[in-house]
């Protein structure tokens, strides 16, 4: 019987893509054939944890400091974040993991201040050990975390998101933190995001907190501590941190941080330059809560 070429035409999301290619390999058997599919993006809604205002307040701010939510994962793609990357001529996809890499913080800054009409931002030092105290909080009972729309979260949900960013196992997963460490006369300053009580997302400047701890400790903190006690107004490492078995690299003019972990350990890196990048390296969202998204008590 004489074989004929076949064409096969699909229409596919994008997590199926290597599946189909691995079922073409056994398609011999059809003879000579030719593939074609249009591939359609798949966009993994994520949902947001409320963060009251009152527990995320800085020190010396001024008014009611509005409630915001922070996301239950690291960024991922959305019509949003592809429509902001494209006028920015970014080029924005995920990876193994699931979220957005190889992205500097330049180029992170950029797309957020395309995203902040949106009431999006990503999540400075202070912001983040503020999200992360809040999972400790109800990992441990002590209160009910909910989702924007009332929902409770599960304790076994909450033990999954703090494990995704502290967990020592590998593979390697880091996030950048919205901050930038100048010097401006003699003084290094910390420039990141205040969330103002008008709801507008402003880049505030101001100097370092006399207690940050400002030499590197290789393996030689513990930030757990740093998530419930020994962290600065600002959400940095505090000179009065345990030990333990952490790292941290103190502010560098002219750098960012970064919190990674791997199976080599968990580090708060506050000397990275802001062209850097990685595959593994993303981006915690946070938003502004609006009452109008909660849709039961």
């Amino acid at each position: 019987m004489q074989k004929q070429k076949v064409t096969l035409e699909f229409v596919v999301k994008s997590n199926q893509v290597n599946a189909l290619t691995d079922l073409a390999k056994n398609l011999s058997i059809l003879g000579e054939y030719s593939l074609n599919f249009k591939v359609e993006e798949v966009f993994q809604p994520q949902r947001y944890i409320s963060l009251p205002g009152e527990f995320c307040t800085p020190k010396n701010y001024n008014g009611i400091h509005p409630d915001i939510s922070f996301a239950d994962s690291r960024l991922a793609v959305s019509p949003e974040v592809l429509k902001a990357a494209k006028e920015l001529k970014l080029q924005v996809s995920n990876n193994d993991q699931g979220f957005i890499g190889n992205l500097t913080f330049d180029q992170t800054e950029k797309l957020y201040n395309k995203l902040k009409t949106q009431g999006l931002f990503f999540l400075s030092p202070w912001y983040f050990n503020r999200a992360l105290n809040r999972l400790n909080e109800g990992i441990r009972g002590r209160r009910e975390v909910k989702y924007e729309d009332g929902e409770p979260v599960t304790k076994e949900r909450l033990i999954e998101i703090k494990s995704d960013i502290m967990e020592i196992r590998d593979p390697w997963r880091a996030i950048w933190l919205w901050a930038r460490f100048l010097s401006e006369n003699g003084k290094l300053t910390i420039a990141h995001p205040i969330v103002q009580k008008n709801e507008e997302i402003k880049i505030v400047t101001e100097d370092l907190d006399k207690d940050t701890l400002m030499v590197d400790k290789i393996q030689g903190i513990d930030l757990r501590d740093w998530v419930s006690n020994g962290y600065t107004s600002q959400g940095l490492v505090k000179n009065t941190i345990k030990e333990g078995r952490d790292s941290s690299w103190y502010p560098r003019n002219g750098h960012v941080p970064r919190f990674n972990a791997d199976s080599g350990g968990v580090g708060f890196l506050c000397g990275g330059g802001p062209s850097d990048s990685g595959s593994s390296l993303g981006i915690w969202p946070a938003r502004i809560f609006h009452r109008k998204r909660r849709l039961k008590k």
